[in-house]
């Protein structure tokens, strides 16, 4: 008898609904991925963190409320099990660089390719 592997949940926080919901969709279509919560602002994802438990959280670099970075550095404070990847427009390599001093796991261009956004999460 084989058990099927647990699905990576997964909380999301981008101030954007529209970029909100797309995400939230394509993550919705791969089997082995759980979107746990959603939010719009930086407190709010705190919140979900300590409510839910995830094992990602794809976090938007321009947050509303509480900043990104600062985000980060509370979760890795309270959740250091709580992989954070940073999903953000720029590509710029200050901010990179701030998100990963920060404590991001990784860093994620919002040009990816939707279909790959599963399997690059998987990856990390």
């Amino acid at each position: 008898m084989t058990t099927a592997a647990m699905p990576i949940r997964v909380c999301i926080a981008d101030d954007h609904p529209l970029t909100l919901s797309g995400i939230t969709s394509t993550l919705a279509e791969a089997d082995d991925i759980e979107v746990a919560g959603v939010t719009q602002r930086g407190e709010n994802l705190l919140d979900l963190v300590a409510q839910h438990e995830p094992d990602l959280v794809l976090l938007d670099l321009d947050i509303s409320g509480i900043g990104s970075i600062e985000c980060v550095k509370r979760i890795r404070q309270t959740h250091a099990n709580v992989k954070v990847v940073m999903l953000a427009a720029s590509e710029d390599p200050v901010h990179i660089a701030a998100a990963l001093d920060a404590g991001a796991t990784a860093y994620v261009g919002k040009r990816i390719n939707p279909r790959d956004l599963a399997s690059t999460l998987r990856q990390i």
